[in-house]
């Protein structure tokens, strides 16, 4: 941010893409590890699936 007339603050459009960006990217992040927790809870459904599985033999 830059200091415009009379010592205002000014949002130059360089930091606004930046400040998007970094929002973009954090949205990305929070997907990625919404997905990942997918993840782990299908592994470990699978996992306690196959020791049942073990078990009752």
């Amino acid at each position: 941010m830059q200091r415009g007339l009379h010592g205002k603050l000014v949002v130059n459009e360089h930091d606004s893409w930046r400040r998007r960006n970094e929002f973009n990217d954090l949205e990305q992040q929070q997907i990625s590890v919404q997905e990942q927790k997918k993840n782990l809870v299908k592994i470990e459904k699978e996992e306690q699936r196959t020791r049942y599985l073990h078990c009752k033999t």
